[in-house]
This record gives structure tokens, C-alpha cells and sequence, in this order.
């Protein structure tokens, strides 16, 4: 996973392009400075070979992984504190920031499609950001080796374009988003029309976790 230390917060992009499940590849891209305070970012994206945009992106834009969070009622350390409220407000933020043009880095883009909540895309996110919470970690790869592919087929969803975008220690959903399209290779991933479908989970931390919050996020397109 590539890495730049920026003001004492470690914070990288990764992408993955991939015809069918398979094939990947990283770049690292250091980030604005303006991210975040002890924040950890990062963004993995596995596209169809056919989107071409991202593919291009991907090579001129040093891509992204990000993350989401759960629908399970609650709060507290290991548990997720999302409700119905918390998923129209995700929704709302996020179509709101694909709903207009904007240039992320140096490459603009144009307004794209409204994407809708799904469960399994959830489902995925809120694995991944359990395991990074238990385990204190902050990374795209997942128990046994996992991807953001893997963990989301094992949920029955049967996807042609998928991408995650995960963060740490943001205090609440709105600069968590924020930080994502303030983020040139997060951004590439959350203006990417390919996708249709969003989910997106969050953890809280305990005492002995390095963030009090680990954020996912799964965009993805079914087959």
C-alpha cells in the first residue's frame, strides 16, 4: 500500500482496474494537506475494462479506494451507529457532491447520476470496517486476503464495476464525505458514472484503536 506522510496523518490512493474479477494494480498519490487532522484516507476502485474514463483516470489521477458504513441499529465501540436517518443523509450528501461538475485534481468532470442505497454494498463495507477496527488496522485488504470484490460477491451481489473508499478518525458523516471529494483520487471514485449502487458503514473505536471512527464505503454496478 503506498504511503505519504502528510502533517503526521497517513493518508494514500490506490486503484484497480479489472475486466470481469480480475487483475490489479496500484499508484500512490499523495493528497491535499488540507484532509484532515489525524485522518486516514484511502480509495480502491475494480472497474470493467470497458470504462474507459476511470481507466484513464487511473493512470493521469492516482485513484482511489473508499469506504461505507452499516445500517445496524446502535452505537459503541465495534458496533455501527447508522439508522434510516443516517442512510438519507449518505444518500443526500453524496448524490448532492455527483449532482454538479467539479474538478477533481487537475482532471474535470461532469455531473453524474444519482446512486441508491443497497444493502449488500453496505454489507460489504461494514465487513471491511469491522475487521479494520478489531484489528487496528487500515488497509483495503481484508480478512484472509480479502478485496472490496471478494467481500462483496460473498454477499450474493453479482457486480461488473466495483470500487471502496475507506477513512479513519473523522468525526461524523459530513467531513467524512467531504474529505472523499475534497480528495482528488477519492473524488475520481465518487464521479464515477459507472457506478449506481452505494453503501456505506462506520465503526467506532475503542481505547486501544489508533481512530475513534473507521469509515467504508462500496460503490458498485450489478451485472
Amino acid at each position: 500500500m503506498a504511503r505519504a506522510s502528510i502533517r503526521g496523518s497517513r493518508i494514500f490512493a490506490i486503484t484497480v482496474l479489472a475486466a470481469a474479477h480480475t487483475g490489479c494494480g496500484g499508484v500512490q498519490h499523495a493528497i491535499d494537506a488540507a484532509v484532515a487532522r489525524q485522518v486516514d484516507s484511502a480509495a480502491a476502485s475494480l472497474t470493467s475494462a470497458a470504462t474507459t474514463a476511470v481507466a484513464s483516470a487511473a493512470t493521469t489521477a492516482a485513484n482511489t479506494i473508499a469506504t461505507s458504513s452499516p445500517t445496524v441499529a446502535g452505537g459503541g465501540v465495534g458496533t455501527t451507529v447508522s439508522s434510516k436517518d443516517f442512510i438519507d443523509k449518505a444518500i443526500a450528501l453524496v448524490n448532492a457532491g455527483r449532482g454538479v461538475a467539479r474538478k477533481c485534481g487537475t482532471t474535470d468532470y461532469p455531473a453524474v447520476g444519482a446512486l441508491k442505497w443497497q444493502p449488500q454494498a453496505e454489507q460489504a463495507a461494514l465487513t471491511q470496517v469491522q475487521y479494520l477496527q478489531q484489528n487496528n488496522l487500515f488497509t483495503h485488504d481484508g480478512a484472509s486476503g480479502s478485496t472490496v470484490g471478494s467481500r462483496l460477491t460473498a454477499t450474493g451481489y453479482v457486480w461488473q464495476s466495483v470500487g471502496e473508499n475507506i477513512a479513519a478518525g473523522f468525526p461524523d458523516l459530513e467531513t467524512t464525505v467531504k474529505g472523499w471529494f475534497d480528495s482528488e483520487g477519492h473524488c475520481v471514485n465518487l464521479m464515477n458514472g459507472a457506478f449506481t449502487d452505494l453503501g456505506i458503514a462506520e465503526v467506532v473505536g475503542s481505547s486501544t484503536n489508533t481512530y475513534k471512527t473507521y469509515w467504508g464505503m462500496v460503490l458498485a454496478r450489478p451485472q
